[in-house]
């Protein structure tokens, strides 16, 4: 019963950690990752440190060049 009460907070407390990250092209760079202060390039947004799995980047509409990669155990939602 305690092992399955510590694996539920363990998982509740990873749940609620979640961030949601900003970018935008028209930012300026290289920008903290917040709303009033957007990353500029959707990779440098999943590789900061501060990004974890389970975290939300939110691309504002524009022109972005390359190719993202992500690697587990760093897996995020784009939108």
């Amino acid at each position: 019963m305690l092992r399955t009460s510590l694996a539920i907070l363990a998982l509740s407390s990873a749940a609620a950690a979640q961030t949601t990250w900003y970018v935008d092209d028209d930012g300026v760079a290289p920008g903290s990752g917040t709303q009033l202060d957007p990353y500029t390039g959707i990779q440098y947004a999943i590789d900061q440190p501060s990004t974890a799995a389970g975290d939300l980047i939110l691309v504002a509409p524009g022109t972005y060049s390359g190719k993202l990669v992500v690697q587990f155990p760093k897996l995020v939602e784009v939108r």
